[in-house]
């Protein structure tokens, strides 16, 4: 099992079971590491199953924030890991 899919497995166990700080834990390091669209999937899981229509519009924050970590750790990934493709 390789560290992408170990990851991508412990955030799905924590958006079913655990608490919302772990799946956005096991987020962060994934796309730290690898272009991981993955996480925009485990935000929509999370979206459908924790998010209440009646807070915040409906607005699909979980799927959002995985779209903005991706974004956002792109340039560091780039710089950090250029040597290791």
């Amino acid at each position: 099992m390789s560290m992408r899919s170990f990851f991508f497995l412990a955030s799905l166990i924590f958006v079913l079971f655990g608490p919302w700080w772990g799946a956005l834990i096991g987020a962060v390091l994934i796309s730290m590491r690898y272009r991981a669209y993955e996480m925009v999937l485990l935000g929509m899981i999370a979206d459908v199953l924790w998010l209440s229509h009646d807070l915040l519009w409906g607005i699909p924050v979980m799927t959002a924030s995985a779209i903005l970590i991706m974004w956002f750790f792109e340039p560091l990934r780039r710089e950090l890991f250029v040597s290791l493709r």
